[in-house]
């Protein structure tokens, strides 16, 4: 004979209800025990992030990461890494000083204040078009040691725009994120930004923007000066930083000096420290990737990620 529900229901309440009265069970169930046979079970919640991900059927074939509002494929800048490399061991090795100079210096690098260095310095000033500049440790006639210029992001400007045939111009500028002069990395958030605001607009299109660490190398670091807040920042699940990506670590008061990413743990920048640990020059040096609060790379946008929020509010696709 079969039992429906209810007069299974009922069976069971008829023999908890003799126990009780016979004091066979010890405490006995609770009225709340007892309630859940007058209403069936509530089903469980469906795991939301789990279903989106298999809904995520728009996921382009290839890509190399995602913000919340497109996919991004990287696009390493070549002829700047190779730039970058040259002059980095154009200062490291003292390729402008003579032997009779490097005996003479007992040293084999170039520093920014040696004389050989004037030149080398001037073309990446005249890159810039910036004609005030004044060379580091140079004495005037009346003895005085100048006051120099610093010349870190003329440095990265001139290694990067030698990519400007295979993309995108560099932004061009003498301060890394300084608005009021052009700063490229300022001007990188901002087209970020637009991106974002917009990414249908930029399908297709090769572009320099900003990230933070926390985006590219999975840090967990972000700043408070970018244009996209860092709530709204998907943390990466793998390292994406690539050789030919501009790289800094901003200061609380926002100030920040760049370099560029070499590969293998290294960076190349100039008004810096070379591979030995001497500062006033440009060479290889550790690049300190926990550290790295913004990141400048050249992607390629590929198209907008649908708006399929994962249970915590953020986009599910990383």
């Amino acid at each position: 004979m079969r039992l429906t529900k209810s007069q299974l229901r009922n069976l069971i309440r008829e023999a908890i209800g003799a126990e009780l009265k016979s004091g066979g069970a010890g405490k006995g169930p609770t009225a709340l025990d007892l309630d859940i046979f007058s209403k069936p079970a509530a089903e469980p919640e469906p795991d939301k992030t789990r279903a989106l991900d298999k809904e995520l059927d728009d996921t382009p074939a290839e890509y190399t990461g995602a913000t919340r509002h497109f996919f991004w494929l990287s696009s390493p800048p070549s002829a700047a890494l190779t730039a970058a490399n040259k002059e980095a061991k154009l200062w490291e090795k003292g390729e402008l000083l003579s032997d009779a100079r490097k005996k003479k210096l007992r040293r084999s690098y170039m520093l920014e204040g040696d004389k050989e260095a004037y030149k080398v310095l001037k073309k990446y000033w005249d890159h810039t078009g910036t004609k005030r500049w004044h060379q580091h440790s140079r004495t005037d006639s009346e003895g005085k040691k100048k006051q120099g210029t610093a010349w870190s992001a003329a440095f990265v400007s001139w290694c990067m725009s030698h990519s400007d045939g295979e993309g995108p111009k560099w932004d061009i500028s003498i301060n890394h994120q300084n608005p009021s002069v052009g700063g490229y990395l300022h001007k990188a958030w901002e087209r970020r930004k637009a991106v974002e605001k917009n990414p249908e607009k930029y399908v297709g299109q090769t572009l320099y923007i900003a990230f933070s660490g926390k985006e590219i190398i999975g840090n967990n670091k972000s700043n408070k000066f970018s244009t996209i807040k860092s709530a709204a920042q998907i943390p990466t699940k793998e390292n994406n930083i690539s050789p030919g990506d501009v790289i800094g670590i901003r200061q609380s008061g926002g100030g920040i000096h760049m370099d560029i990413y070499a590969g293998g743990g290294k960076k190349i920048g100039g008004n810096t420290y070379n591979g030995q640990g001497v500062a006033n020059t440009s060479g290889l040096q550790p690049a300190k990737l926990q550290a790295i609060t913004d990141v400048i790379k050249r992607v390629k946008i590929l198209k907008k990620v649908e708006q399929k929020m994962a249970g915590d509010g953020q986009s599910t696709v990383v």
